[in-house]
C-alpha cells in the first residue's frame, strides 16, 4: 500500500476521477487518507506540486520525494501491488502509447463524464484544441464503423440503395448543422458542445453495436428480427436525443439545440431510408 505520507489528488467534480480513485482505495492500492481532492489542497502551501499541471494530470505527492503526474503516478500506484506494471509500463513504446491514451481521456474527461460543479470548477483541465479535435475525430471514426455495420447488416431492406456507405458524412453534416444553429443562437464554447455532440453519437453507435450482436445471436437460432432492428434503432435515437437535452442543460445552453438536432434527423432520414 502507498505510504501515508503520499497523497493522490483527484478532481472532486469529476465522476470519472471519483470512481477510479475510490477503486484504488477499495482494492488497497492506496490508503483512504491518501486520497485527497485537488480542491481541498490547491491553496495548501505545505504541499509542493504544480497546480496547473495537476488539473490535467493526476498528481501523486510524496513527502520528501519528487511529485509524479499523470501516467507516472498511475503506474506508481498500480505498482504497489503489481510490480510488473511499472516495469512494463515504462518500456518506451508502451509508455508513449499510455501517455497518449491518458491525455486523450484527461483533456476530454469533462465530456466523457459531465457534471454540474458543486464548488468552483478549479480542477478543470486547460482546453486543448488538438485533443478535442482528436476526440471528435475518434468518435466519428467509431460511429462510422458501428453505424455502417448496423445499417448494412440489420437495416438493409429499408435503405434506398440497399447499402449504406456515408456514415462519416452524416456525422460531419450533423456537426456542421448544429454549429450553424449554435452560432445563430449565439451560444458559447462551441468546441465543448461539439465534443458532447460527438460523444453522444459514439454512445449511440456503441449501443447499436451491442444490439447488432444480440440480433445476430437471435438470427443464429432462426428467431425473427426483421422488426426488432428498426425498433431498437428508434429507441437508441430517442435515448440519444434525451441525453443531448440533459447535457445541454448541464452546459447551460439553449434547449433549442435539442430541437434543431431533432430537425436534422427528420430532414436527413428520408435521404437514407425508403418506406
Amino acid at each position: 500500500m502507498v505510504a501515508k505520507q503520499q497523497y493522490l489528488l483527484y478532481d472532486e467534480n469529476c465522476p470519472l476521477c471519483n470512481w477510479y480513485t475510490r477503486m484504488f482505495v477499495k482494492f488497497n492500492f492506496i490508503a483512504s487518507e491518501s486520497r485527497v481532492s485537488y480542491q481541498k489542497v490547491a491553496n495548501n502551501t505545505d504541499l509542493l506540486f504544480d497546480r496547473e499541471r495537476a488539473k490535467s494530470e493526476i498528481a501523486l505527492i510524496s513527502i520528501g520525494e519528487e511529485t509524479l503526474y499523470g501516467i507516472d503516478s498511475m503506474l506508481k500506484v498500480l505498482g504497489t501491488k503489481w510490480s510488473v506494471i511499472p516495469f512494463i509500463g515504462n518500456f518506451f513504446p508502451i509508455y508513449w502509447v499510455l501517455q497518449l491514451c491518458y491525455r486523450f481521456i484527461s483533456f476530454n474527461r469533462k465530456i466523457i463524464a459531465p457534471t454540474v460543479c458543486e464548488t468552483a470548477c478549479s480542477c478543470t483541465p486547460k482546453f486543448s484544441l488538438f485533443w478535442r479535435l482528436f476526440f471528435i475525430g475518434f468518435c466519428g471514426g467509431m460511429t462510422y464503423f458501428f453505424v455502417g455495420s448496423y445499417f448494412n447488416s440489420q437495416l438493409n431492406p429499408y435503405l434506398w440503395n440497399g447499402i449504406f456507405s456515408f456514415e462519416f458524412t452524416l456525422f460531419m453534416a450533423q456537426l456542421v448543422f448544429q454549429t450553424l444553429i449554435f452560432k445563430c443562437l449565439r451560444q458559447f464554447d462551441i468546441f465543448t458542445y461539439l465534443g458532447h455532440l460527438a460523444f453522444i453519437s459514439l454512445l449511440g453507435a456503441i449501443a447499436l453495436g451491442w444490439v447488432e450482436f444480440f440480433l445476430s445471436v437471435f438470427s443464429y437460432f432462426n428467431l425473427e428480427t426483421t422488426l426488432l432492428a428498426p425498433f431498437f434503432f428508434g429507441v437508441i435515437v430517442c435515448c440519444m436525443i434525451i441525453e443531448h437535452g440533459r447535457r445541454v442543460k448541464l452546459l447551460g445552453l439553449s434547449s433549442k439545440l435539442t430541437l434543431s438536432l431533432v430537425l436534422f434527423r427528420i430532414l436527413i432520414y428520408p435521404l437514407v431510408f425508403t418506406l
